[in-house]
């Protein structure tokens, strides 16, 4: 063991691995302060993980200078809090998996959003630091606007808490909301809050295939127009086929209607209903894992981004599968016969560059090191970027938690 895991482990903390960056696991929020002040004190840098599989977009090698010494793991803290039915609340530490807080919700007659993909390797801390929505935000509208209420340890190992565990109670600033997206660098959550929706009595999942790219994102365009509210709405490529999937959930008359207004529009629809429906949705919904990068745009630019990008790879011999949210205006991007390192970077570079004049902007995701590295590089005059900085300073002043490169 190093001499800094020894030490933690010296004062009952556990190392779960002592590699070239340990990773600490706190079994209680008491641990969580005691590491943290001990950090600060030791000028150790931290950055908080659940599980650590969101590191994919943001590893410990594009962290730039501020590289950590150590994780902080909350994976140990997996209680449920507290499960409000009557209120449609939820409340569990940081390193609850997604998985077992939707099981535990629907037993109780209701349904946990964001729907992630591979929700039994996700933690609602790690879920909320990285900002994840599934392709239910369509439905139901990003994560921020469902966390009612956070607790979280502070730089120096103090703790605060903003919003309420129910509804009614969620007052004084949205700190809580603040901490969708921040990637670890502002605190560590060790708590989060809840809104939940009821569990619908059917669920639909209707299918059409098309062999052009304008064909499936017109139709998409046309069930967006619909008058109701899908569950999810995705376009994803199957070799030379454009697949797009329509979900459906709510009340049997309420589908009824919703089915027969769709395949009016939607030609040789396969569909299904239960559990078949089910798990259609969470195989679509898992195409995104591990995926290369990201695009986003306005709703409207979808259509013309996918084919800027498609033609781009096309012309380097390359292709890129594609599952699309056109309601939700981002695409995931997995790339095929992808070059070198240096050459993908300079390739990513140029492609932003061509999509910047559609409003697209592109993320890399599981890319080398050095890809990460020069998309960040690009964007250093962003800002966004500047204001990010200065509110990371503003609240953790000594830079305990490590920075990562935000492209």
């Amino acid at each position: 063991m190093s001499v800094l895991a020894d030490a933690f482990a010296d004062d009952g903390i556990e190392v779960l691995d002592d590699g070239p960056v340990p990773i600490v696991c706190p079994t209680d929020e008491a641990q969580v302060g005691t590491l943290l002040e001990r950090s600060q004190v030791d000028k150790l840098r931290v950055a908080p993980i659940g599980l650590g599989t969101k590191l994919a977009a943001c590893r410990p090698d594009v962290f730039g200078e501020s590289a950590p010494d150590l994780f902080l793991s909350t994976r140990r803290l997996q209680s449920i809090v507290a499960y409000e039915p009557a209120d449609g609340t939820l409340t569990a530490q940081a390193g609850a998996r997604l998985s077992d807080l939707a099981d535990a919700v629907r037993a109780g007659g209701h349904r946990l959003t964001p729907d992630v993909p591979n929700p039994h390797e996700s933690t609602l801390g790690g879920v909320i630091g990285a900002s994840v929505s599934g392709p239910d935000r369509l439905r139901y509208g990003p994560l921020r606007h469902h966390v009612l209420g956070a607790r979280v340890a502070l730089a120096g190992g103090a703790f605060a808490r903003s919003g309420g565990r129910l509804v009614k109670n969620v007052t004084g600033f949205d700190m809580h909301r603040l901490y969708c997206g921040s990637r670890g660098t502002l605190a560590t959550i060790v708590e989060a809050s809840l809104r939940l929706f009821p569990e619908p009595e059917r669920d639909l999942a209707l299918c059409a295939r098309l062999s052009g790219l304008r064909d499936a994102f017109e139709l998409a365009a046309t069930l967006r127009q619909l008058p109701f509210s899908p569950q999810a709405l995705t376009v994803e490529t199957s070799g030379d086929t454009w697949n797009v999937h329509l979900f459906l959930a709510g009340g049997a008359a309420q589908l009824d209607s919703e089915q027969e207004a769709a395949r009016a529009v939607m030609p040789d629809v396969e569909t299904l209903e239960g559990d078949a429906a089910r798990e259609r949705g969470r195989a679509i919904r898992d195409l995104s894992v591990d995926c290369s990068a990201q695009l986003t745009c306005l709703p409207t630019r979808m259509g013309d981004a996918i084919d800027t990008q498609r033609t781009f790879w096309d012309s380097h011999g390359m292709q890129a599968r594609v599952v699309a949210q056109p309601g939700i205006a981002c695409a995931d991007l997995t790339l095929s016969g992808a070059p070198d390192s240096d050459a993908l970077a300079e390739l990513m570079v140029d492609l932003r560059e061509r999509l910047a004049p559609q409003d697209t902007r592109l993320f890399p995701r599981t890319l080398p090191e050095v890809v990460h590295r020069r998309m960040a590089a690009t964007r250093e005059a962003d800002v966004a970027h500047d204001w990010m900085r200065r509110l990371r300073t503003s609240l953790d002043p000594a830079g305990t938690f490590a920075s990562p490169l935000l492209p």
